[in-house]
């Protein structure tokens, strides 16, 4: 009997839930006869709490004749370290390959094929090449040594991949959180991004929608789920069903959504809102009117404003996060602050989700790094690191002004007080964050050298746990030098704060064990 190859499809990202790409190519392929030929397993690693010599004993101890590796921002500086240890065939796919496989290959001559754009397609007739049954040049979305084939054409027909969701949980007992799509595609199709490349939205059935959504409301280790469409509103009719599914089923289960206020609507708010456990992300990103016509996205602000009081009103126990980037061609850092300004004065906003602008492989801004004078640290994190005009000591001063404001948001009566605080004495609440920090006797972090609130890699993950940890050390001492500096004018403050410390607080708190 002739053994099967062991294809090895490795994603990486967090300990406590599973990476869907490699999970869906498994269940696509396994529709037909070609994966008989083959075992095909799924490898799920921590960025978090592994380091690179347990990714690569883990990869190893699976003995197989072939990897494949599911490339995003987050995964790809792990990846680029397992690479030159592996004697086995490999294959990268994902965002994070797309438009950068030459150099891929070139950086890592081990490799043996970069797949471009949607992979679910390719990873199935590539089994076909691995087991000689198709030549490699009649592959689409392939790039080898010395060639690369035209693109292949996006899936049409979702429901034409089965879902992976039962397999997951009988093989993955204990997740605690999942993503779920129920389309693809994105109607934005801002610069710094890929996922807009395909403005057509494609959306899975409905009947599959709730089929998938029944099974994973079922698992009982499940508590959050994300649904992580480019805007799960933007088909209103659509998503009214399928919110009113998920709160007949489990109106307790946390549920974290990505869309634009712009799409809300009565009806749609009185279906999010009776689940009790919603998280809701606005992806704001900026308010600068150059920043946005150069990033080629809409900001209207009086819809906005108009939405998300009217949600907020209705959900008081909502958690709320808002998207910012700075570091945006356009944008300057006034611009930024005043961007911040703005958000802050959305008093029932949890965390302001503050990213240096990252510019994925084959965006618009990535092409166009010339045009904008755009400068990366490195090709592994793919931060911004200034540009045309948003000079390197400016992108300096917002990672710091992101950090300050970041810890304000870690205790909710700190933060009412000092937005109080600069109310009353007519100051935007940056200027008086920056000003108390400036003032106090003590550093809150190492020598001074303000971390990325949003890691994209290991290395900066670690950087930000260590200045977290420092800060959070000395929060009794914060809160005593506001009070000083705030003459004393909120005693509650001092009796009260050690009670009302944020979520983002308890969460650090666990990253740091």
């Amino acid at each position: 009997m002739i053994s099967k190859k062991k294809v090895l499809l490795v994603g990486i990202y967090d300990k406590n839930t599973i990476t869907l790409a490699p999970q869906m190519l498994k269940t696509y392929a396994e529709q037909f006869p070609i994966s008989q030929k083959f075992d095909i397993q799924t490898l799920d690693l921590s960025i978090f709490s592994q380091e690179s010599k347990e990714h690569i004993d883990r990869i190893k101890s699976k003995n197989p004749d072939i990897v494949g590796f599911s490339t995003y921002i987050w995964s790809m500086p792990s990846i680029k370290k397992i690479l030159p240890n592996l004697q086995t065939k490999i294959v990268l796919g994902g965002p994070q390959c797309t438009g950068v496989e030459e150099e891929l290959m070139n950086e890592f001559p081990n490799i043996n094929y970069v797949v471009s754009g949607e992979g679910i397609v390719t990873f199935k007739e590539l089994l076909e090449v691995f087991a000689k049954e198709k030549n490699i040049t009649d592959v689409r979305g392939v790039s080898g040594k010395n060639f690369k084939n035209p693109s292949r054409e996006i899936i049409k027909n979702l429901d034409s991949i089965p879902s992976p969701y039962e397999r997951i949980f009988s093989e993955n007992k204990g997740l605690e959180w999942i993503a779920y799509e129920t389309s693809k595609g994105c109607p934005f199709g801002c610069k710094y991004c890929t996922w807009g490349f395909s403005k057509e939205m494609r959306y899975y059935s409905l009947q599959r929608v709730i089929k998938d959504l029944d099974t994973i409301l079922n698992e009982k280790s499940i508590k959050k789920i994300y649904l992580c469409d480019s805007s799960i509103l933007y088909d209103k009719e659509r998503a009214k069903k399928i919110l009113g599914f998920i709160r007949d089923k489990n109106p307790e289960v946390s549920v974290r959504y990505e869309f634009d206020a712009v799409h809300l609507d009565d009806e749609l708010i009185s279906y999010l809102v009776s689940l009790k456990n919603n998280e809701f992300n606005f992806g704001l990103q900026s308010t600068n009117p150059s920043a946005l016509k150069t990033m080629g996205r809409r900001f209207n602000k009086k819809k906005f404003e108009q939405n998300y009081h009217k949600l907020i009103s209705n959900s008081q126990n909502s958690k709320i996060t808002i998207d910012l980037i700075y570091g945006l061609p356009g944008d300057n850092y006034r611009g930024y602050a005043n961007s911040l300004d703005y958000v802050l004065t959305f008093k029932e906003v949890n965390w302001i989700l503050t990213n240096p602008l990252i510019i994925l492989p084959g965006s618009d801004f990535y092409k166009e790094r010339e045009k904008y004078g755009i400068v990366l640290r490195d090709k592994e994190s793919y931060i911004v690191s200034e540009n045309d005009t948003f000079s390197k000591e400016d992108m300096a001063r917002a990672r710091k002004l992101s950090y300050l404001v970041s810890t304000i948001y870690l205790n909710k009566d700190l933060r009412l007080a000092l937005q109080e605080f600069s109310e009353l004495k007519n100051i935007n609440a940056t200027k008086m964050i920056l000003d108390f920090f400036e003032n106090i006797p003590f550093e809150i972090v190492p020598n001074e050298e303000y971390p990325f609130m949003i890691p994209s890699n290991a290395i900066d993950f670690k950087k930000r746990n260590q200045s977290i940890a420092q800060t959070i050390g000395l929060f009794p001492e914060i809160v005593n030098a506001f009070d000083k500096y705030s003459e004393n004018r909120f005693p509650n403050l001092i009796k009260n704060y050690s009670g009302n410390y944020s979520e983002r607080y308890y969460q650090f708190k666990e990253f740091l064990k």
